[in-house]
């Protein structure tokens, strides 16, 4: 009874902590659908591509939301502007809005010019008519819809911009798809230039430079920091510094180090190989928990595996190619997903992708699909499901929320470990696993689309800056200041 009362408390303590200190991802169903997102989907393998629309994207939850920040970190940033109060409502019986003011680091300020990034859902400001959209993810297209007209122009990647009038319809203004790594003019003294994001299909960062000034500002939306990304903001910043970094801090806590993402992708794809060619029977062997891998995978299967990767409506796809590829199938979507797919068809592979389930041993399916149903649909063909399901929170370190206490010493310490060790990753990762339910065998990956801990350290250390300014978990500036301070410091190196 003990163990299990500590137990308890143990994940009440974690769960407090997850909410409180980072950002989790939450789906919900798009607007029209009318069951709750926590359902499971039962995908119809029978449906054609004109019986079904899509539902959009789950959104991602900012539990630190920005509307609701009050405490402004920083004086020398742009502060909030302030609006007076609506007028008192007409009609008596409804209640006067509230006015919704665009968050101060939505507004990115040039010489006579402003601009806003992934903000689509406050008050029209009429000093800015140029909207940046970093990526067709809810919680940064959230407002959009075809009567919008805040602004003239929403300036996105190719992808994205197809996303967005596929399923908004916008009338009110242009929606304008910019091919990466080119500069485009915004203004007479105002050009930007759009970079790979890493995060999901169709996602950027963008890297303004104002003449004006000769001045640098880069926003990162959500992205997933590497080298490559590193190599080409030096490479268009030509020997300048950037004057302001708009960073993704999701996961600012050294809790979080994950493996590098081609690393996870090659090694759950290695798994998925080893399974197809000794069978997963015997991997799956409770009877002898002795026995050693060679041995689990020594005996072949009798019918196929069907490998699912569960996702977000756009998101996680590079883990389900990888498997792919790696396994020589093509990659099944259900019809439902397939009509959004279309919209950045051209980003996966030439001739992966299909929507005949009988041709793919790959099936990348929401992460709500009821797997037990799915199953029975399939169970002429396959025997057993393997289900990966990506997230980062499954991946971890021996820190803990004491960091939020140390001493800058320590901070220091930690910076100079992480940026010189390796986060491993091997096969092991799903041996130790071995959770199923029935014929369905469900594996955790660390697959994260956000910039870990290492990652964020890496690239702030790498490139020259003069002040960074967080986008998530606004609240924690004072403490993330740290860090940003550390980081500075090897400019000097």
């Amino acid at each position: 009874m003990k163990r299990v009362t500590k137990r308890v408390l143990r994940t009440q303590s974690r769960t407090l902590f997850d909410l409180r200190f980072v950002r989790v991802k939450s789906s919900v169903d798009s607007a029209g659908s009318g069951s709750s997102a926590t359902e499971s989907e039962i995908i119809d393998l029978t449906q054609s591509d004109d019986d079904v629309s899509v539902a959009g994207p789950e959104i991602e939850v900012k539990l630190d939301s920005s509307c609701e920040e009050t405490e402004e970190p920083e004086p020398k940033v742009e502060p909030e502007t302030k609006v007076e109060p609506e007028a008192q409502a007409t009609t008596a019986n409804k209640p006067a809005r509230k006015p919704r003011v665009m968050p101060w680091f939505k507004k990115l300020a040039f010489n006579g010019i402003t601009v806003s990034v992934d903000c689509f859902n406050c008050d029209k400001e009429p000093d800015i008519d140029l909207y940046f959209l970093s990526h067709f993810h809810s919680d940064h297209y959230g407002g959009l819809k075809k009567s919008w007209c805040n602004g003239s122009t929403i300036f996105t990647s190719i992808h994205t911009a197809n996303l967005v009038k596929w399923k908004f319809k916008v009338n009110q203004c242009k929606v304008v798809g910019l091919p990466l790594h080119e500069w485009t003019s915004l203004s007479e003294n105002l050009r930007v230039v759009l970079l790979d994001a890493n995060h999901c299909p169709g996602s950027v960062i963008f890297l303004f430079h104002d003449s004006g000034d000769n001045s640098y500002v880069l926003h990162t939306g959500d992205f997933r920091a590497n080298e490559s990304i590193v190599q080409h903001v030096n490479a268009f910043l030509q020997g300048n510094k950037l004057q302001s970094i708009y960073l993704d801090t999701t996961y600012l806590n050294p809790h979080f180090r994950f493996p590098d993402l081609q690393k996870v992708c090659d090694v759950t794809a290695d798994f998925a190989s080893l399974l197809v060619k000794k069978g997963l029977n015997n991997f799956i062997n409770r009877a002898n928990k002795q026995r050693s891998i060679s041995q689990y995978l020594s005996l072949s299967q009798a019918k196929p595996i069907l490998f699912v990767v569960l996702s977000y409506s756009i998101g996680k796809e590079h883990l389900a190619i990888a498997i792919a590829k790696k396994i020589n199938s093509k990659l099944y979507v259900p019809h439902t997903k397939y009509q959004l797919v279309k919209q950045y068809l051209s980003w996966f592979p030439e001739d992966l992708v299909t929507t005949d389930h009988t041709s793919a041993n790959v099936h990348l399916v929401s992460m709500h699909t009821d797997l037990d149903k799915y199953l029975s649909q399939l169970s002429d063909s396959v025997d057993s499901i393997v289900v990966f399901k990506p997230t980062g929170w499954t991946f971890s370190n021996q820190y803990d929320k004491s960091y939020m206490l140390w001493e800058d010493a320590q901070r220091e310490k930690c910076v100079r470990e992480t940026l010189e060790s390796d986060t491993p990753f091997t096969v092991d990762h799903f041996i130790r696993q071995k959770k199923s339910q029935g014929k369905i065998y469900q594996f955790n990956v660390p697959y994260s689309e956000h910039s870990s801990f290492k990652d964020l350290c890496f690239f702030s250390t790498s490139l020259m800056w003069d002040k960074i300014i967080p986008t998530v978990n606004l609240s924690r500036y004072q403490e993330m200041q740290h860090w940003f301070n550390i980081w500075k410091s090897y400019q000097k190196n």
